[in-house]
């Protein structure tokens, strides 16, 4: 676990970098926080044809869609084996699979900058399959960005 104290602010972003794994096969995620650094560590996966799907919550698809460095994260139709979606309202969690044998929650300050608060990673099989089932819980209220008109 991690866990972001006001001394130690990045700590769970530094967590997120290392959990970074060009080995893996499938990478899903849901981002709730618009970091660009992570962003650009992250784009190293569709770089190396890693099947990936990423759900952004509306503030995020908003500033990667803003921002000419990370607008490739909204667009469906930059990589053939990159699905983004997007839910229409802020939220305070973020998840990432990794496979279907290593999971990563995130939780995040409910008003403000958006800091992690606190992190969990796990190869547990039962927490492999609780973060699983959270985050399909989430992608069913998701659409595809390619429905969005962005203006």
């Amino acid at each position: 676990m991690s866990v972001s104290y006001p001394r130690s602010p990045a700590s769970a972003l530094s967590t997120c970098l290392d959990l970074y794994d060009p080995h893996i096969s499938r990478f899903r995620c849901l981002c709730s926080v618009y970091n660009p650094v992570l962003f650009h560590a992250y784009h190293g996966l569709l770089k190396l044809g890693i099947e990936s799907e990423a759900i952004l919550d509306w503030p995020t698809y908003e500033k990667a869609a803003n921002n000419s460095r990370t607008h490739y994260a909204v667009e469906s139709d930059r990589y053939d084996h990159y699905w983004p979606l997007v839910l229409e309202e802020s939220q305070t969690v973020g998840i990432g699979i990794y496979d279907d044998r290593k999971v990563a929650i995130a939780a995040y300050n409910e008003a403000g900058d958006g800091n992690h608060i606190a992190m969990i990673q796990s190869s547990d099989d039962r927490l492999v399959d609780w973060g699983i089932e959270l985050y399909e819980s989430f992608r069913t209220k998701a659409r595809p960005t390619s429905e969005i008109c962005f203006e």
